[in-house]
């Protein structure tokens, strides 16, 4: 056998001048000591799965594919969608979407917001203040689908209501809103129509979660340093089920999928899935807030304005926040952070408050946004979610639950599995936000 001398310290056939370190020494034949004790380098808890399964309402249900009932309150808002035809004062015309409508009859007030008219209701202006009041109209009449595409005719009569004529009337325009301001009944008049609100569905899907650990019926017997026993796995692989079946309740898709033999498979959706756009708003502003630059307390401010407007009436949000802007948050305002001692101890981690003035938020640092960073999607790191908890339920399908010795028959080993099946509901979408966009 040829020679080969090494160069490499600790490899065999090692040649050094001099006297051996330890370094020299045949790194197979050197007796290492090893502890027994393993640590697992896991991530954070699950901390918004935690809540919802351990603080949160949580409901037990018998479908994988559960609805909750909601009522929603009757709007206030009314955007025009099709522009005044006239502007007689006894019969002024103008659309509105069907759907909302429907909420309106003849003697109902409408109060323009772009529209300003003096006491008289002879002089307006679209600068605000010019005059002293909003201008006031009385609905005549209600005809659902009667402009085309959806669209109520709505007559009024303008002027504040009043039976005149006047110059220099203001034209309603599409990019107007009218707000209900209640109803008016004439001398020996009758009372209203009533207007009935159905109930509506919002539903999600349960997904069926699965997560398997195994030992070979050999490697059971093997005395090594380290092992890992099918504690430490069921340990390990625990917390990676929590953590993924949250990633699934914060980012999902909801689907459902047939397959081979007619077998379904369903997907839940997500809380981000659900928040609402301006167009799917009930005040046509979006919760999907775009910093798009730098981090600002006042922009932070003004944004989360709009998201106070809805939900518990404590004005109390989670924020589940990145890492990052965490750090940009205590890097302006740390001294206005502080730590909410009853919620910490509730959920088992710091939880710290910040007041914004039209509500208070509570802070949690996520892991998730860490995770999802891209190169090309910017920093998710710098995004937060934020959350009424009033208006997000876990609908529990199959607890969580452990099942032993899952292996076939015939195979020498053992395999454990712990599966659940939930479903996130979200029952009120402009309760909720998300902010992105801000630059490093």
């Amino acid at each position: 056998m040829p020679h080969n001398p090494s160069t490499t310290p600790g490899a065999q056939r090692y040649t050094t001048q001099g006297p051996l370190g330890i370094a020299g020494q045949l790194t197979e034949s050197r007796k290492f000591d090893q502890s027994d004790l393993i640590i697992l380098e896991a991530r954070s808890l699950a901390p918004l799965d935690v809540i919802l399964t351990a603080n949160q309402r949580k409901i037990r249900v018998t479908d994988p594919e559960p609805k909750l009932n909601t009522l929603q309150e009757s709007p206030i808002r009314f955007p025009i969608t099709v522009v005044s035809s006239t502007t007689n004062f006894d019969e002024d015309t103008f659309g509105l979407a069907d759907g909302l409508a429907t909420f309106l009859q003849a003697n109902d007030s409408l109060q323009s917001q772009d529209i300003w008219a003096n006491n008289a209701g002879t002089t307006f202006s679209t600068t605000k203040f010019a005059q002293p009041a909003l201008e006031t109209m009385l609905i005549v009449s209600v005809e659902l689908g009667a402009l085309g595409g959806s669209n109520a005719k709505i007559v009024v009569r303008r002027g504040n209501g009043k039976n005149t004529a006047a110059s220099g009337v203001e034209p309603l325009t599409t990019s107007m809103v009218l707000n209900k301001v209640g109803n008016t009944i004439p001398d020996n008049g009758v009372s209203p129509e009533p207007i009935s609100f159905e109930k509506g569905q919002v539903s999600n899907f349960c997904q069926f979660r699965s997560m398997t650990w195994a030992e070979s019926t050999q490697e059971r017997f093997l005395d090594s340093y380290a092992k890992l026993s099918m504690g430490d796995k069921a340990n390990m692989k625990r917390e990676q089920f929590f953590r993924e079946r949250e990633y699934s309740s914060i980012m999902g898709r909801q689907s459902k999928f047939i397959v081979e033999g007619n077998k379904v498979q369903y997907f839940e959706g997500g809380i981000v899935e659900r928040i609402s756009t301006a167009a799917t708003s009930h005040d046509g502003e979006t919760r999907l807030f775009d910093n798009a630059g730098a981090f600002s307390f006042p922009k932070l401010r003004e944004n989360t304005e709009v998201l106070y407007r809805v939900g518990n009436q404590r004005r109390v949000k989670d924020w589940f926040c990145g890492g990052k802007f965490f750090t940009k948050l205590n890097d302006d305002l740390e001294t206005n952070l502080v730590i909410n001692d009853a919620a910490s101890e509730r959920y088992g981690w710091n939880v710290f408050e910040l007041e914004l003035g039209h509500g208070l938020a509570l802070l949690h640092r996520h892991p998730i946004f860490t995770d999802m960073s891209t190169t090309g999607q910017g920093d998710f790191a710098l995004d937060v979610l934020m959350v009424d908890l009033d208006y997000i339920w876990q609908l529990e399908y199959i607890p969580p639950q452990l099942k032993v010795g899952v292996q076939n028959n015939n195979v020498h080993g053992r395999t454990d599995e712990l599966f659940a099946s939930k479903s996130t509901h979200i029952v009120n979408d402009d309760a909720h936000g998300y902010l992105f966009g801000i630059t490093a």
